[in-house]
């Protein structure tokens, strides 16, 4: 495991959204994919990364159940508001020739749970704790 890349762990099937669409098109995004998080990306080139609690943020200053969330999207002002207007703009991020040691490293540096892969500034994965969990789990049951 000591010289495993982040590009060996990462997910490279991406869903992502654009900075111009609305809070309420990325809530149903994740509901639909059950994501925690979106990629913000404007032409290939990651602009920002918006998490479920941003969304939840923006709708209530208390944490919600993920059903009354939905039904306030739909009937509330939250809405009206564009991605951009919540989103994290400036995510940490990681090469995809980082070691994985590197990229756990900058998540607990940075407290967060998805690093967005970036490769000559465009966007080619994300590494999540997951994603971690889940090589560290089959390596350790191939023992």
């Amino acid at each position: 495991m000591g010289k495993d890349r982040v590009s060996d762990w990462m997910t490279t099937s991406l869903i992502t959204i654009g900075p111009d669409d609305t809070v309420r098109e990325a809530y149903y995004l994740m509901k639909d994919h059950f994501l925690r998080r979106l990629l913000v990306v404007e032409e290939e080139k990651l602009v920002g990364l918006l998490s479920l609690a941003d969304v939840q943020a923006l709708v209530s200053r208390e944490p919600l159940d993920p059903f009354h969330l939905g039904f306030t999207i739909v009937t509330g002002e939250s809405h009206k508001h564009r991605v951009k207007e919540i989103m994290q703009a400036t995510p940490a991020t990681i090469a995809p020739d980082a070691t994985i040691q590197e990229a756990a490293r900058v998540m607990l540096d940075h407290q967060v749970q998805a690093l967005p892969v970036v490769e000559d500034g465009n966007l080619v994965g994300i590494l999540t704790d997951s994603d971690i969990f889940r090589q560290v789990c089959n390596t350790a049951a191939a023992l």
